[in-house]
């Protein structure tokens, strides 16, 4: 009995391995077909990225190029600019100058006008058909009169300058003549002025005189005449001047025999001082 029950459970249990084992054969099929599937789609999406990586790639070299490309169009449009800039400044400048160089030209006609009524009136000959070759002819030969006046003054200038220069020396030879000639007369004026014996030492041979250096030309080297009533008495040798009077020896050999000097006999210098 339990032979056959061992049997039965025997044939159970191998139906039941039948059985899960076909369940699990058909369950290992599905999955390594889910497998096989999903490596089909894995290398299926590793294709996608690998073609996404490149498209991006592409994308990104793209991008950097259109940022290069605009970076560049935007410098292109800065430089542009500026010199836009540049251009409007120099058109503003060249407009000013032209208004200046009308303003110019209005002022040169309007004195052109002047210049040609003024001449006119300076020309009565010319009429009314004054051109302005005229004009410019007429200038130029007052220009070339102008030149001509300079250069005689200048020549008449340096003449006066050398004038100037020969009036300034002979002013200066002037005055110093004036000069000389003062001293001159101061000296001549000085040996006009006669002294007076003041006292007299025969025994030792001198005499005192009421003149010297302040008030008179007598010096060391002068030699003094004495005369008395218009007579020649003798001669007298310096021999000290001093401010108010001057000490003299007496040239005994000038003397006449039994004549001697005396106070107040007159003085005066032989040969007068030259200037």
């Amino acid at each position: 009995m339990i032979k056959n029950i061992f049997y039965i459970l025997t044939i159970i249990l191998c139906g039941a391995a039948a059985f899960f084992g076909y369940q699990t054969k058909n369950t290992l099929s599905d999955t390594i077909g889910q497998t096989i599937e999903t490596f089909d789609n894995n290398e299926t999406v590793a294709s996608n990225i690998d073609e996404k990586n490149s498209e991006i790639k592409v994308a990104k070299d793209e991008k950097k190029t259109a940022i290069d490309a605009r970076n560049e169009t935007s410098a292109s449009l800065e430089n542009e600019s500026s010199k836009e800039r540049g251009l409007k400044t120099s058109l503003a400048e060249l407009e000013g100058e032209i208004e200046s160089y009308d303003a110019d030209l209005e002022t040169i006609q309007t004195n052109i006008t002047i210049a040609q009524e003024l001449i006119g009136q300076m020309i009565p000959d010319a009429g009314g058909n004054l051109s302005i070759d005229d004009v410019v002819g007429y200038i130029e030969d007052l220009e070339n009169e102008r030149k001509e006046k300079e250069s005689e003054l200048e020549e008449k200038t340096e003449i006066a300058g050398k004038l100037a220069k020969t009036v300034a020396a002979a002013s200066d030879r002037k005055e110093n003549l004036q000069g000389r000639l003062g001293k001159v007369k101061s000296r001549i004026a000085l040996n006009g002025v006669s002294a007076s014996v003041t006292a007299v030492s025969n025994d030792y041979g001198f005499v005192i005189i009421n003149r010297g250096s302040n008030n008179s030309n007598i010096d060391e080297r002068s030699e003094l005449l004495v005369s008395r009533g218009g007579s020649l008495v003798g001669r007298l040798k310096v021999s000290a001047v001093e401010p108010t009077q001057t000490i003299c020896d007496i040239i005994q050999s000038s003397l006449k025999p039994g004549q001697r000097i005396r106070s107040g006999d007159r003085v005066v210098v032989k040969v007068p001082a030259s200037n």
